[in-house]
């Protein structure tokens, strides 16, 4: 709003907005939401199944959106030019009480001095690597906005298979010192958190601390082992 002269006060009248349709092209995009909470499963498309991953907004890192909130802003992938419909009154918008897939994973989470933090996911198992979802991350913030991710762009990594691989994890933005904190469910010690020349053994639940930034952070997975699979007296 641009005026010729100081104003002291304005007032703003209309309706709320209860329903409403976003234009999205391929790739990611930027997008409003509605008066009221929106649960993204509700969300349509034409055409349908365009919505490739998740919803994310970001608040001192990037989470992905069960609901999409008022006056907030959200990224969304599509596959090809079309329309999103968001209803706030359909009577599929219900928070159901559901499994979060991502609890099943193993998990690094990065968090900086002043509380930014990031998590990251990765698995050794294979009925978890479901390679039809997108497990994209939005485009990195502007600098000076905290961002923790895989090299890939991913929030998600797996082994292929129990092979050697190795994952360089990028950090932008954060205030040191960082604390990382994993927490491993699969019963395999295999995984690896590499800080410059300082090698965590991931296993169970811990934490390290990094004082100063680091040139190179990685997630390594060393390949399965030959782990004995019978034990007899």
């Amino acid at each position: 709003l641009k005026f010729p002269s100081v104003v002291q006060e304005m007032t703003f009248s209309g309706n709320e907005r209860t329903s409403g349709t976003v234009a999205v092209s391929p790739d990611w995009n930027l997008i409003g939401t509605l008066s009221s909470p929106v649960s993204s499963t509700s969300i349509t498309s034409v055409p349908s199944d365009i919505i490739s991953g998740s919803f994310f907004g970001y608040n001192r890192g990037y989470n992905i959106a069960d609901t999409l909130e008022p006056y907030k802003g959200y990224w969304v992938n599509v596959t090809q030019d079309g329309i999103l419909y968001l209803d706030a009154t359909s009577s599929f918008n219900k928070q159901v009480a559901r499994e979060n897939y991502f609890d099943k994973l193993n998990s690094v989470t990065i968090e900086d001095a002043q509380g930014n933090k990031q998590t990251l996911y990765f698995s050794m198992l294979d009925k978890f690597a479901n390679l039809s979802y997108n497990y994209e991350l939005p485009p990195p913030p502007p600098t000076g906005i905290f961002d923790a991710r895989f090299a890939s762009n991913k929030f998600v990594e797996f082994s292929e298979n129990g092979k050697f691989k190795k994952i360089p994890i990028q950090i932008s933005s954060a205030e040191y010192p960082l604390t990382i904190y994993w927490e491993v469910k699969e019963n395999l010690n295999i995984a690896t958190l590499t800080v410059d020349d300082l090698k965590i053994d991931l296993r169970k639940n811990g934490n390290a601390h990094i004082p100063h930034q680091a040139s190179h952070i990685s997630l390594k997975f060393d390949g399965a082992k030959n782990l004995p699979k019978e034990f007899s007296l």
